[in-house]
């Protein structure tokens, strides 16, 4: 058995931090989700054990990322959890499920060792990681989606929210993350994205599969793809998506004259005519490259890991408080009271495409799996740092002058930095939970940072001091506020547009691609594409489309966006501008 993959009471692990021990508690808790009989002695006397009733309300919200913020902890107790855990699970789990049969059931569609990971009662490290994400996911599925007018409309703005916050990379400059992080630190694959928006999906309990050549698939090739068909099934229809190109897959009834897709085309429309996916293509040299007669040997995969279809989770999802709405459980196969997610899509691809034979993606196994390793790979884990390391913004910092010994007449500085205050990690934790408003004055702040720290009070430093006091700051502190700075005003555009501020998102961006272009940037290009992309977007939805066109013609040919901007630069230069 993989390391990894132990009960989390099969280890000998210490508690290191208090802020650790606060959310081992927590997993604590998730575990228990029942009352635990204690004694507590008064004077020389043991009183009569009494029932202490633990909530799992408090457990789900220490999990949540507002809570954990970046990182689940790994730390986790030991022989408490073995109780607590076995007490648990043994009242909460369907006895009557055939677990032999259930078992074999699951050997036809996935491999064994994932198997085992299913049907595990112990609770594992990663399950902590899966229920933060799925917090996350239903916090951000309700805020998404909550003007939306019916729900084919909240499934494509939550299309849009991922596509437009997780901008891909190569696969060589992507971290093995799970959905939360992949939206965090804005930068993953086409896969990573169609992970990501079936995470929401699920907690509007919409199946969600893609569409892969099985071939490739059962050989684990290199999962980078630049065009992956997402299905979305709702209503009794399959509506699609394309996780690499950033836009659904256009219906035949979506009006040529809509600045952005919003009526995403049906599986059986894309079957029954060889133009849908033909017309996501932008005319003779660059053609869609998925065809309908490849289209069709394309096989349907569940998107999802062992944890959400595992036993223990059913177990938990049956213990959870109302209170907590988050779907932390769905069956893969039919089990107990639960019919699976494969027997869903079946029953309905049965009627499209009866010879569909549907089956179960497993990158997202994998990445679980690779994120366990992080920890343990000196490189992934210096990238990771860097990462974080604007999330650290702003080090409070306290300036001292005295006069230079050396240099007669001239002052020298002292600085004293205080904790990080987070601010800058915060700010981009609420955006990405749904929450721009909250997430705007956080960025703003930051950007007023840009060259000087605050004081650990707040207070401005010293105006006489100042000036010197950015020339002599350590290069590390500098150029750390400097680039959460440059973060922060791309992000803080990201939130306009969550909010449907598109004029305002147009004018941060514009003012944040002026300043790449005014001189060296921290990080030198890394979202001038995006912010190309996303300026021309937010024009077009603010009514000027042919000036947003002008913007989508900047982005790099070789880049990911570029496809999709090449087909919306068509589509918008045919089309007459409307007043703001």
């Amino acid at each position: 058995m993989n390391s990894v993959d132990q009960p989390v009471w099969s280890r000998v692990i210490s508690i290191l931090s208090a802020s650790s021990g606060i959310a081992m508690c927590g997993v604590l808790l998730l575990l228990a989700g029942c009352n635990k009989k204690v004694a507590e002695p008064v004077g020389n006397e043991v009183q009569p054990e009494e029932t202490v009733v633990i909530s799992l309300e408090t457990t789900f919200q220490g999990l949540s990322p507002g809570e954990f913020e970046i990182n689940v902890p790994r730390d986790l107790p030991t022989s408490d959890m073995d109780e607590w855990g076995q007490e648990m699970l043994a009242d909460m789990v369907d006895p009557e499920v055939d677990e032999k049969q259930l078992a074999e059931t699951l050997s036809k569609l996935l491999p064994a060792e994932v198997v085992e990971r299913v049907l595990r009662r112990q609770f594992v490290l990663r399950d902590s990681t899966h229920i933060r994400d799925c917090l996350w996911a239903r916090e951000v599925a309700e805020s998404v989606a909550a003007e939306a007018k019916s729900e084919l409309d909240s499934v494509v703005d939550l299309f849009y929210f991922v596509v437009n916050t997780i901008h891909v990379v190569p696969v060589a400059d992507s971290l093995p993350f799970g959905p939360f992080e992949s939206t965090l630190y804005g930068t993953g694959t086409a896969e990573d994205r169609a992970w990501a928006f079936a995470t929401l999906l699920r907690q509007r309990r919409i199946p969600t599969m893609v569409f892969v050549d099985p071939e490739s698939a059962a050989e684990q090739k290199d999962p980078a793809t630049k065009n992956l068909l997402v299905g979305a099934l709702l209503n009794d229809a399959i509506y699609l998506f394309d996780a690499g190109l950033g836009l659904p897959i256009a219906s035949p009834a979506e009006p040529a004259t809509s600045v952005l897709v919003r009526q995403p085309a049906t599986l059986n429309q894309a079957l029954d005519n060889p133009a849908v996916l033909a017309n996501m293509g932008v005319g003779e040299t660059a053609p869609y490259p998925i065809t309908l007669k490849q289209f069709r040997t394309l096989q349907p995969l569940i998107i999802g890991d062992s944890s959400i279809w595992s036993r223990r989770m059913e177990g938990l999802r049956n213990g959870q408080p109302v209170d907590v709405k988050a779907l932390v459980f769905d069956a893969l196969v039919s089990c107990g009271p639960f019919e699976g997610l494969v027997e869903i899509v079946s029953k309905h691809l049965s009627k499209v495409q009866p010879e569909s034979n549907v089956g179960v993606w497993l990158y997202p196994e994998q990445q679980r799996e690779a994120r366990e390793s992080v920890s343990r790979n000196d490189d992934q884990s210096a990238r990771l740092a860097l990462l974080n390391d604007t999330f650290k913004v702003p080090q409070p910092i306290r300036v001292n002058s005295k006069l230079d010994e050396t240099n007669p007449g001239q002052q020298k500085l002292e600085f004293q930095f205080g904790a990080s205050w987070g601010t800058h990690r915060r700010g981009r934790i609420d955006q990405v939970m749904g929450r721009p408003e909250h997430a705007i004055p956080a960025f703003l702040k930051v950007q007023d940072w840009r060259t000087m720290p605050p004081s650990p009070d707040d207070e401005p430093v010293d105006p006489r001091l100042k000036a010197l006091a950015e020339q002599q700051l350590p290069d590390d502190v500098k150029t750390r506020h400097l680039n959460a700075a440059e973060e922060a005003l791309f992000w803080r555009a990201q939130c306009q547009l969550q909010k449907g501020a598109y004029s305002s998102a147009a004018s941060d961006l514009e003012s944040y691609l002026r300043q790449l272009q005014s001189g060296p940037s921290p990080y030198p290009g890394q979202f001038r594409d995006e912010a190309s992309y996303l300026a021309g977007f937010a024009l077009a939805m603010s009514g000027n489309s042919r000036r947003g066109a002008a913007f989508m013609k900047n982005v790099d040919p070789k880049g990911p966006r570029y496809d999709a901007s090449r087909w919306l630069v068509n589509r918008w230069t045919t089309q007459p501008d409307k007043a703001e």
